[in-house]
């Protein structure tokens, strides 16, 4: 066979080849935000307006100066301020020699003495956190705890004392991994009484004459992920140690023991399992299915407060605890003023003083075209949710990707741009009007109103990596955020205001009763007037993200950071930084309280007394 004839075949070839591919794979791309959901045809476009006039741009340099904002620790939160919803999950408990039972979990700590008396310790009474998932008692008799960002406590008898700055620095966390890297599983105390501690990311630590020391002899465990999580750790010395973790992909579980030379690995969890159920002993409580609810004990929590354990991203599995995998949950009010938490599957409400899920509403079901016109919206930050009449709900986000012909259009070009495969592509805000506006790079501005959609042309320079926020302004200008800037649409027309002090973008946006706007980045508030502008600059925390920025009924502005809870009142701020809990969402409800979401350190509600002086 010729040359041209092998090409001429093999490009025919290849040709028919992608083509089946194509065939097969198209229709079961992953939608940002529904996992579980399959990329369809789009049904009838709505019609889609786009104004032939070309805008007109300028650039105004803004002048400001900047001044530090310094929070105080958290733990000075007066504990009349704070209600804890903990999460209806036990993760471990003890004996100590007394009598005294120690139970530890999604509510913090708890101890129930021999005569029956219980205490109950969490970030209601000074805990820096809520959830533990290790407990072990020395041979003195303190309590160690250990849970989230490598939080490690000691109960001397009388009080608490942090122990975690006293650690060696440790490895930034991964939110890739099956494991919270830094989340202590497990604590032990060996045959000579020395203290061994250890993470999700497999980090092992030891205390010698009063100094810790990392373990350096762990290079050859594997790194922990995929579902095989470490929930064991048993030491008898140095060269006798035991982890245990879950096998990957529902396996059995894995024990890797150390002898002084190597490492070695089984399916023998015998000895930690025994050393379990001997601290153990002497209660009677269902607990196979770590859920409070099924146990005989009598917990101190009030039903109303208790979180349901399908809204935690942890599963019970077997006998033995599995580490978390942390999932963002997004809160919003409703006009009756009734709290929602969403985590991107289904709704869950208090309205009737209980934390319900709404199985029916599903976020992930079969493809509709909502009923915009008699519909109900819930403003999650970010991608509203729309309550169809008849029960259904869709994301916004959802709905514009998957039914519309402009978000098919560019669908793929934003897949492929993006930077985080689970991350919010754009940010859609519902104004006073309930339309729906978002930014779409290469198209322009967009506006929905009742699936009807308007797209005004914008700034090239408003490209994905660098895209922000986007707020409308009660006189109709429309903010758009961006790296180091904040474009501003009015009347056809864009201008660019350049903040020179920073790169970061800008995410959140509100307007006071006079029309004086506030910015925020990730670490800074900005307050806007005539072109001139003061910014607060808070303390550049690791993985920091901006959750809030808004003006509370007293008029009093807030702002919310994974770790900052802030509040100006006009002349000073008064801002609180959380060391050991990192909040995913935060909102305020009508009285003027602050509602934030630590992940599996629960739901944590601030009375609007906390910003008072």
């Amino acid at each position: 066979m010729k040359f041209k004839q092998k090409v001429t075949l093999l490009v025919i070839f290849s040709s028919l080849l992608f083509s089946w591919l194509f065939s097969i794979y198209s229709p079961r791309i992953t939608l940002p935000y529904s996992p579980t959901a399959t990329f369809r045809p789009a049904l009838p476009p709505p019609r889609t307006n786009t104004p032939t006039p070309s805008p007109e741009f300028s650039t105004q340099r803004l002048r400001g100066h900047s001044k530090m904002v310094s929070p105080v620790s958290a733990e000075q939160i007066p504990a009349s301020v704070v209600t804890v919803y903990p999460y209806n999950r036990l993760t471990d408990y003890v004996y100590a020699r007394n009598g005294d039972l120690w139970l530890i979990g999604g509510f913090g700590v708890l101890r129930q003495q021999a005569n029956g008396q219980q205490t109950w310790y969490s970030m209601q009474n000074g805990l820096p956190a809520n959830y533990f998932q290790a407990i072990a008692i020395s041979p003195q008799g303190e309590i160690w705890v250990g849970g989230t960002e490598n939080t490690l406590l000691r109960f001397n008898g009388h009080q608490w004392h942090d122990e975690t700055d006293s650690l060696l620095a440790l490895p930034q966390d991964s939110p890739w991994w099956t494991c919270r890297t830094r989340n202590i599983f497990g604590i032990d105390f060996d045959e000579n009484g020395q203290i061994w501690v250890a993470n999700g990311g497999i980090h092992l630590y030891t205390r010698e004459n009063g100094q810790w020391k990392q373990a350096n002899f762990l290079s050859d465990l594997p790194q922990a992920g995929g579902g095989g999580c470490p929930v064991g750790l048993r030491v008898i010395n140095a060269n006798h140690i035991t982890i245990v973790r879950n096998g990957c992909c529902d396996m059995p579980m894995v024990a890797h023991h150390f002898d002084g030379q190597q490492w070695t690995q089984d399916q023998n969890i015998q000895e930690f399992t025994q050393h379990l159920a001997a601290r153990r002993a002497g209660l009677a409580l269902n607990l196979q299915a770590r859920d409070l609810r099924e146990s005989n004990f009598p917990f101190p929590f009030p039903p109303e407060q208790v979180l349901p354990l399908t809204l935690h991203p942890m599963q019970p599995f077997g006998e033995l605890t599995r580490l978390p995998r942390f999932g963002d949950i997004s809160l919003a009010f409703d006009e009756q003023g009734t709290l929602w938490l969403n985590n991107d599957y289904t709704l869950f409400e208090n309205q009737r003083n209980r934390f319900e899920r709404h199985d029916e509403i599903l976020l992930v079901g079969e493809a509709f075209v909502p009923e915009f016109q008699t519909a109900r919206w819930l403003d999650f930050p970010g991608d509203p949710v729309i309550l169809n009449p008849d029960g259904r709900a869709v994301e916004f986000s959802r709905w514009f990707w998957q039914q519309t012909a402009l978000g098919n259009r560019y669908f793929f070009q934003m897949s492929q741009q993006a930077t985080e495969w689970n991350a919010p592509w754009l940010y859609f805000s519902r104004d006073r009007q309930g339309r729906v506006w978002f930014y779409l790079p290469g198209e322009g501005l967009v506006s929905t109103e009742n699936g009807q959609m308007t797209t005004y042309p914008g700034p090239a320079d408003l490209t994905l990596p660098v895209l922000g926020g986007l707020q409308v302004l009660k006189d109709g200008r429309v903010l758009v955020g961006t790296a180091g800037a904040v474009w501003v649409f009015a009347q056809g027309a864009w201008q660019k205001w350049v903040f020179p002090d920073t790169h970061e973008i800008f995410w959140r946006f509100s307007e006071d009763a006079h029309g004086i706007v506030y910015a925020a980045t990730d670490s800074a508030v900005y307050r806007i007037v005539s072109g001139e502008y003061t910014r607060w600059q808070f303390p550049p925390l690791e993985a920091s993200r901006v959750l809030l920025l808004s003006i509370l009924p007293n008029d009093r502005l807030i702002y919310a950071n994974s770790s900052i809870l802030a509040g100006w009142d006009g002349t000073n701020w008064q801002a609180y930084h959380f060391k050991r809990v990192s909040f995913s969402s935060v909102a305020f409800d009508a009285q003027g309280n602050l509602w934030a979401y630590a992940g599996y350190n629960g739901l944590i509600r601030f009375c609007s007394q906390l910003f008072q002086p």
